[in-house]
């Protein structure tokens, strides 16, 4: 049923005061209580009733609760959607609390001649109860001691002989077999009218979105292209979008459009269960380029699907930057600090994609067009790789150089290759030549790209020194397995020298650091002997004088006995 339409319909129940009871239902997640709570403010001037009161039924184990709450959250329909104040407090008094008032009954049911009897006097206030609009809401989640059947029974007593306009909202799938059994037994001889509440994804935008600006613009246009039509998710992703957008202003539209595309594509993976989203695993792995040169017959039929998908929404893989997005996801929050610094390196590429977009160019030429253009092409990728080496991915260098090798075109290959090795080298990011930590490293089939990126991660291992490494793990940067080699190798000396040259907080740092791995569970060979030169190293110190003694056996728990 179109939204118009329920928004139609709703607007003639509330102008009516024709005592009825509406039924709103929908799936989980698509809005049903934010459109209503949203169409009786907007509505709110042309209600013919003067009273209205909405109540979750969640947690209610009973009428006599159900009653009171009736009463207690009822208010003048002119102050629907306002912030309670001293004007609206006024404006909801009725004649029974200006006698008693609600908060008298809370102090009566702890009067001692009265506290048997407060089931009692919350019935009481059930007789002012007329001519209202009432809304239950929230039928998944009835207490244990009280049944669907009891509800749909007050809501017909409400209209028969309180003359009131009842709105029941609820989830069938939600509800136990037998809730759907009463359900389906009383909403024929109770409900006047049923309305089928399934917005679909623009309409759901529509409803969520209320704010006119660029991070609404953004979540609407990616989220009608996901095909997005649950409210939950979507008002997920504003939160996270509308906070991650507040330290991206000072960077390139495109930065922020990036984070708000995998904000939206990650947020509906992680939340939806419709089989046609790609599972987090599958994303986390996935890029464009691979997929496209795989053979067809290698792929799935969910890979297949997942791959479209993909496709339509024009995403090819995952970053850095998308990482921190994706992190917030399941947090609730960023980390600014990374954040900052990957957002600052992504600004950096954009800039310099802006300047010179050569490469990709080639690339759809190839991807999108099925003119006679092979040399065109295979010469734009070539050139366009070379001038574009600072900042290609090792995914689309091989690529490139797999297709340019298809096409036997081997020399430009080898040199496209050398280019890109050499333009790494000088960004001083080495580690990208690991491919053990290179999460697309299925990806990379060129067999001399990977004996040179093998030969350049090898050199990288070979140049590091103990203080490096000991640094980077003192930061808390991690390690690789290179680095424990190059630690088990170092000689107590070279241990004895660095804890010399440290002072102040960065010694304990240090000292910590090497000392980790006597208290590791995995008692490998290589973390017994990184912790034999350590204490090694230490007792050396320790020998030099009474003080230094002292340091090492009360700062680090060394024992200095034989």
């Amino acid at each position: 049923m179109s939204v118009e339409i329920v928004k139609k319909q709703i607007a003639d129940f509330l102008r009516s005061d024709t005592p009825e009871v509406l039924a709103i239902k929908g799936a989980w997640g698509v809005g049903k209580t934010y459109a209503w709570k949203r169409y009786v403010e907007e509505f709110r001037d042309s209600i013919s009733l003067k009273k209205y009161s909405y109540v979750s039924l969640f947690g209610i184990n009973s009428l006599d609760t159900l009653k009171y709450q009736i009463f207690e959250q009822s208010i003048h329909t002119r102050d629907i959607g306002r912030q309670p104040d001293i004007d609206t407090f006024v404006n909801n008094t009725d004649f029974i609390i200006k006698k008693i008032g609600k908060n008298s009954l809370k102090f009566l049911k702890g009067l001692p001649y009265l506290e048997k009897n407060y089931a009692t006097i919350e019935s009481f206030s059930f007789l002012v109860v007329n001519k209202m609009i009432i809304c239950f809401d929230d039928f998944e989640r009835l207490g244990d001691s009280l049944n669907i059947k009891d509800v749909f029974g007050l809501a017909n007593l409400l209209k028969e002989e309180k003359k009131c306009k009842v709105v029941l909202i609820f989830n069938e799938d939600s509800m136990d077999e037998e809730q759907k059994e009463n359900l389906s037994l009383y909403r024929e001889k109770v409900v006047d009218v049923e309305l089928v509440f399934a917005p679909n994804a623009i309409e759901c935008v529509e409803i969520a979105l209320v704010n006119d600006n660029k991070v609404s613009s953004l979540i609407s246009e990616h989220s009608v292209k996901l095909d997005i039509d649950n409210i939950r998710i979507i008002r997920k992703i504003e939160r996270l979008s509308r906070l991650v957008a507040k330290s991206l202003t000072q960077y390139e539209p495109e930065v922020l459009r990036q984070a708000i595309q995998t904000l939206s594509l990650f947020a509906l993976s992680y939340y939806s269960k419709d089989e046609r989203i790609p599972p987090e695993e599958f994303l986390l792995k996935y890029n464009s380029v691979g997929y496209y040169m795989k053979k067809d017959e290698k792929l799935s039929d969910d890979e297949r699907l997942w791959h479209s998908f993909l496709s339509q929404y024009n995403f090819t893989y995952i970053d850095d930057f998308d990482e921190v997005i994706i992190s917030a996801i399941k947090c609730g929050y960023f980390d600014d600090s990374k954040l900052i610094s990957e957002a600052e390196k992504l600004n950096q590429k954009i800039i310099a994609k802006k300047s010179d977009n050569s490469f990709m160019e080639a690339w759809y030429q190839y991807l999108y067009s099925f003119q006679n253009n092979e040399d065109e092409v295979l010469e734009g990728l070539y050139n366009g790789a070379k001038n574009h080496s600072k900042y290609i991915s090792l995914n689309y260098l091989n690529a490139t150089v797999v297709l340019l090798r298809e096409f036997g075109r081997d020399e430009q290959a080898d040199e496209v290759i050398d280019v890109c090795i050499e333009s790494m080298k000088q960004k001083d990011e080495k580690r990208v030549f690991d491919l053990s930590i290179y999460p697309f490293s299925d990806t990379i089939t060129d067999k001399t790209l990977i004996k040179k990126l093998n030969d350049q991660n090898q050199q990288r291992i070979e140049e590091k020194t103990l203080e490096e490494i000991v640094q980077k793990i003192a930061n808390r940067d991690g390690y690789e397995q290179s680095d424990l080699i190059t630690m088990s190798q170092a000689s107590e000396n070279e241990y004895f020298k660095l804890f010399k040259s440290k002072e102040g907080p960065n010694l304990r740092l240090y000292v910590e650091a090497c000392l980790q791995f006597r208290n590791t569970h995995q008692q490998q060979e290589i973390y017994k002997t990184i912790t034999k030169k350590t204490i090694s190293a230490l007792k050396n110190i320790a020998g030099e004088d009474a003080l230094n003694k002292r340091r090492v056996q009360i700062n680090y728990g060394i024992c200095l006995d034989e």
